[in-house]
């Protein structure tokens, strides 16, 4: 029987890489600036969400940030990123759409090469301790080295029809103590993707990859 997580927090990240750099647009914050705001305008974006930065380290760094609720969107002249917290699962299906609009008023004219979506959670497991269950997962323990109270393991894997590589790391939390961390990091090589079913391929994956360890998600 399967066990159950009960998730405490989680968090997913999005980031898409450009092919080129969009120099076309140094020195033109306005752009940027507008581009946002207008891809942003069903969300109800105002200037005061959006923060432009005057000074950065290197040229790879974020230029102009948007604040909305507990998502954050970063531009930078070589990325667009996206970072979503403490979201529903209403909040989760509208991901999708959000990405679209984030990154559809930039590549037009300035495509990606790449993608990669980052998950992560730290729950609690119904009926088990963390420590039995990462016993589970490792047999092989050092002796040597003290009481066996679990190991963290990694699956790196590649989905060629996909062109996905994948990593999924099982662990302790660090967040939460007597809680598990759960990671799925998923890169696409591809410049074009389609959100929802990146979303939604990506969820089934994840779903069917905690179920051979053994690991349900709670229903609900």
């Amino acid at each position: 029987m399967a066990t159950t997580l009960d998730i405490r927090h989680e968090s997913l990240s999005y980031s898409a890489k450009f092919a080129r750099p969009p120099f076309d647009l140094w020195g033109h914050g306005g752009r940027i600036v507008g581009g946002i705001f207008e891809a942003l305008a069903p969300y109800s974006v105002t200037l005061r969400n959006i923060q432009v930065s005057s000074s950065v380290p290197t040229a790879a760094d974020t230029v102009v940030s948007a604040q909305i609720g507990t998502t954050t969107l970063k531009f930078s002249f070589e990325k667009v990123e996206v970072a979503f917290t403490k979201f529903t699962e209403d909040e989760f299906r509208g991901i999708p759409k959000f990405l679209q609009l984030s990154t559809g008023w930039i590549q037009k004219d300035f495509p990606f090469v790449s993608h990669d979506v980052v998950y992560f959670s730290h729950s609690f497991l119904k009926g088990m301790a963390v420590e039995e269950f990462l016993k589970t997962l490792n047999t092989n323990p050092i002796k040597s080295a003290g009481i066996d109270l679990g190991s963290g393991v990694t699956f790196y894997r590649a989905v060629p029809a996909k062109l996905w590589t994948t990593k999924l790391t099982i662990d302790k939390s660090l967040l939460f103590s007597g809680a598990l961390y759960i990671g799925l990091s998923i890169a696409v090589a591809s410049g074009t993707v389609d959100y929802e079913s990146l979303l939604a391929e990506g969820r089934e994956y994840f779903v069917n990859a905690l179920a051979e360890l053994g690991l349900t998600l709670e229903e609900g």
